[in-house]
């Protein structure tokens, strides 16, 4: 999927640019040469809505990823599309996979930042200098003037901040989570440390969530920049020993129906 998922995005830049100069900046396109890719015999499609970057170029891009029936032309994902482009972004839905080839999906998360005034925080009570610097790199990310900056309240880090997000809203079709936080037990500010409670938080937060799950997990001697790197293999093992969840043949009939062929389909050029 990664071959083709980065050759849609390829795809998807040259309509960006092209929509800058070109507007109405909607389109629509189905990328035949996606077909064959990863062994599916199947075309990629993208949808972009950049009308909000006609009088203005757009700083944020919100992808939305599709697959295993979903399809971008539905009109709940127009309205997502448009309602991210009305706030000034560039909002494109990509779909990489019509035919469901898994009856299992689940995200695996290797130490992530989830919110920037915490990260902040907890760099800050490192007692070195080099924390100060990593902190104020932090807040000339977001600010103007350093020496007058809250990210509690900034709205471009309250925009990246996804700690406080309604579950069953945010994650509809991933139920099943496993984060892992790294490098706990090392120098935070040296060893490029991010907070484990934020992770964690929402880890707990997710397996509270109805139909939802999330196992976590940590790598206390192992740093950021090598978590993921050297333990991916993790996410692997896990994701094989999930259980495969019940195919309910109304739902599949039902998707027979509205789209004839799609559940063994090719694709027609």
């Amino acid at each position: 999927m990664l071959l083709k998922t980065l050759f849609a995005l390829s795809i998807l830049n040259s309509m960006v640019r092209a929509s800058a100069n070109n507007p109405p900046p909607m389109d629509e396109q189905t990328i035949i040469a996606c077909y064959g890719m990863n062994g599916l015999a199947e075309n990629c499609e993208i949808a972009l809505n950049a009308q909000g970057c006609v009088k203005a170029p757009c700083s944020k891009l919100i992808l939305v990823h599709l697959g295993g029936g979903m399809a971008y032309y539905n009109d709940d994902y127009k309205n997502l599309l448009a309602d991210y482009a009305v706030n000034g972004w560039a909002a494109a839905c990509l779909n990489i996979f019509k035919n469901t080839r898994s009856i299992k999906t689940a995200g695996c998360w290797f130490d992530g930042t989830l919110n920037a005034a915490k990260t902040t925080a907890f760099l800050a009570d490192g007692d070195d200098f080099v924390c100060s610097m990593i902190v104020n790199r932090w807040e000339q990310h977001y600010c103007e003037d350093t020496a007058d900056c809250d990210l509690e309240t900034n709205e471009d880090a309250l925009m990246d901040s996804v700690d406080d997000v309604v579950v069953e809203d945010a994650f509809v079709h991933l139920k099943a989570w496993r984060m892992t936080s790294c490098g706990s037990q090392m120098d935070r500010c040296r060893k490029d440390v991010i907070p484990m409670e934020p992770q964690q938080d929402l880890c707990a937060k997710i397996a509270a969530a109805e139909g939802h799950s999330c196992e976590f997990s940590t790598l206390p001697l192992e740093s950021h920049k090598t978590c993921l790197e050297t333990n991916a293999w993790e996410c692997r093992d896990w994701f094989d020993r999930l259980p495969e969840a019940a195919v309910v043949e109304e739902e599949m009939e039902e998707m027979e129906e509205e789209e004839p062929g799609l559940l063994n389909a090719g694709a027609s050029n």
